[in-house]
Parts: structure tokens; sequence; C-alpha cells
């Protein structure tokens, strides 16, 4: 039986990042998640080309993908060894199988949290 596999760290994904430190990569069987404050990226293996560990003051792990819809940049950065981490994504379970396909359908983000601040136009003609 695989466990869930856990990381906090820091997620950038395109312009977005998140400097906090709470954004997490889970893994199970068939399901990568990269949860940030705002949204949620869901990959299925099919979706995941390979994972780029990158070793240095922090470690780096680049999610390389093929959904259409997300940004091409998705780097998780967080304390560690980064091949610890891609070995702990794999012992939970998860093993990109995209290869070289073509990208799936398009999808949005989910959305975890939506401003509710009112706003109103402030353009002076």
């Amino acid at each position: 039986m695989s466990a869930i596999y856990k990381k906090w760290g820091v997620i950038k994904a395109g312009w977005l990042r998140v400097a906090c430190g709470l954004d997490q990569l889970r893994a199970k069987p068939g399901l990568l998640v990269l949860q940030t404050s705002f949204q949620a990226y869901h990959f299925a293996p099919g979706d995941v080309v390979a994972f780029v560990p990158e070793h240095g003051l922090m470690g780096r792990l680049q999610i390389v993908h093929t959904v259409e819809d997300y940004p091409k940049g998705i780097f998780f950065w967080f304390v560690g060894d980064p091949d610890a981490v891609v070995a702990g994504i794999q012992n939970a379970g998860f093993r990109p199988d995209a290869g070289s396909t073509p990208p799936r359908q398009k999808r949005e983000p989910k959305v975890v949290w939506k401003s509710e601040f009112p706003a109103r136009d402030t353009r002076v003609f």
C-alpha cells in the first residue's frame, strides 16, 4: 500500500510565485497536486512528462507537463534534496508516463480562493 507523499515549499507557476512557504506538493497513485494559497494544479500520470531535479542552495523540481492551459514553467522550491523528493513521489505510486505525447484537453487551474473584494472603475474621462 502506498502512502501519500507531502512536501512543503514554494510553487512558481508562470508569473505567480507565493513566497510564504505554505505551498504543498502531494502525490499518490494516479494523482500529483501542487497546491498554492490561491489555486491547485492537478496532474494525472499521463499529464507529466518528467521531473527535472535541480540542486542548489534550495532544492528545485521542475514539472515538465503536457497540460496546455497550465503555465509551461511550473517549479517547486523546497529545503532538501531534489532526488529524495522525486524518489518520494515515485514511492507514493505516481510515475510520469506522458512521454512526448501532445497536450491533452484544455484545463483551467482549480481556484481555491476567490477574492470578494469590491472594485470600481476609477478611470477619468
